[in-house]
């Protein structure tokens, strides 16, 4: 009997372990499965209740708060500024760092090396209009010496005397918002801004010059400020369309006068800039001009390119909407 005893013992073992051990691996091959029906679960009710409340949608749950961004679609050229401690880098268009909460600094890293520059924007007033200035320091001189050692003499003289000129310009933009989903309180969506905008520059020459006009497009019209020998300024239309998530198209207008030759100018502006990765962007387009410059043509283009890498975060409600911290 105790023979007998053992072997149903055995036989029972035998026969029962490889089914619970069958089991146990099942059980470990579910594991999360609960996880993925929940996630199924809140995007089914998101779709069936997201209509209910125009006041207050039903927000995805998990959903990455920095999908929600639209701080890329404010232009340097519009009247908004960066997030703190948010901005780009870029080439040939103005690299911007967030200093503050409606304080933004910038710089054209392209033109450094000729036209060592920076800007400093300030935002007044944030409402349906938003109101701002910007004020920036420049200075041509590095670029003179350049082209005058480079025999570029289209560009200044051989025996032109060089002296430090500083540049100083200011200007005013404001800006008008159009956005999607104007019930929504929890996103606001942009898709147009309409910038009005107009400035004014001047250089201050240190020391003897004998610098003249530049006879070149896009150059003649800012040279009062580059040599010192004058102002320019300009008065200016953009508008920025947000057609897809990751494609904008862009398009300005500038009218300029000043001390040059001809008294007045045109330019236009346009781009398309596409978002191949997340923060990062591609742009190309042209730069038009038209003017009565002592140039061998009125008119003159440019193909245009640059590429901006976004960085830093989404700002957060209580600074983004009201400008203050609640606590």
């Amino acid at each position: 009997m105790r023979l007998y005893g053992i072997f149903l013992f055995v036989f029972f073992i035998s026969a029962f372990a490889p089914v619970y051990a069958q089991s146990n691996k099942k059980a470990k091959l579910n594991k999360g499965t609960p996880k993925r029906k929940l996630k199924k679960q809140q995007k089914a009710v998101y779709e069936e209740k997201k209509d209910e409340n125009t006041f207050n949608p039903v927000q995805i749950m998990g959903k990455n708060p920095e999908e929600e961004r639209e701080d890329f679609f404010w232009n340097s050229e519009s009247a908004n500024t960066v997030n703190k401690k948010a901005g780009n880098i870029s080439i040939t268009t103005p690299s911007r760092y967030g200093i503050n909460h409606g304080l933004e600094l910038s710089a054209i890293l392209g033109l450094e090396y000729w036209v060592p520059n920076v800007s400093v924007k300030k935002r007044w007033y944030k409402d349906k209009f938003i109101l701002s200035s910007r004020h920036g320091l420049y200075t041509g001189t590095p670029g003179f010496h350049w082209a005058q050692k480079n025999e570029h003499y289209d560009l200044v003289d051989s025996l032109a005397e060089i002296p430090f000129v500083l540049s100083i310009g200011n200007e005013v933009l404001i800006s008008y918002t159009f956005y999607k989903n104007k019930l929504n309180c929890v996103k606001k969506e942009p898709y147009v801004i309409l910038t009005l905008s107009g400035g004014v520059d001047f250089g201050i020459s240190f020391g003897d010059s004998t610098l003249s006009e530049i006879n070149h497009h896009f150059l003649t019209n800012r040279s009062p400020a580059l040599t010192g020998q004058g102002v320019d300024g300009y008065f200016g239309f953009r508008g920025d369309w947000k057609a897809l998530k990751f494609l904008y198209l862009s398009t300005s207008l500038k009218f300029f006068f000043g001390n040059f030759t001809g008294n007045f100018a045109f330019e236009n502006k346009t781009e398309v800039q596409v978002f191949p990765v997340k923060n990062f962007s591609v742009s190309i387009g042209y730069w038009l001009s038209l003017a009565s410059y002592n140039t061998p043509s009125n008119a003159a283009i440019l193909p245009t390119v640059d590429l901006s890498w976004y960085f830093g975060k989404k700002e957060g409600r209580q600074k983004g909407l009201f400008e203050n911290k609640l606590f």
